[in-house]
């Protein structure tokens, strides 16, 4: 996967190309219900995909 990334993106993510999101663990009182929606947003130096309640 890491060869496979262009070659101005950081594989450690050091210049912030990747995120997390924790939406369950073990300090949740309950997990948080999501949806992943259809569309994908394509920007000039991102992406992303929203995310609904379920």
């Amino acid at each position: 996967m890491l060869n496979e990334l262009p070659k101005d993106v950081d594989p450690c993510g050091e210049n912030g190309e990747f995120h997390t999101f924790t939406y369950d663990g073990p300090l949740f009182k309950q997990k948080v219900d999501l949806k992943l929606t259809d569309k994908i947003v394509k920007g000039t130096y991102y992406w992303y995909r929203d995310f609904v309640l379920s």
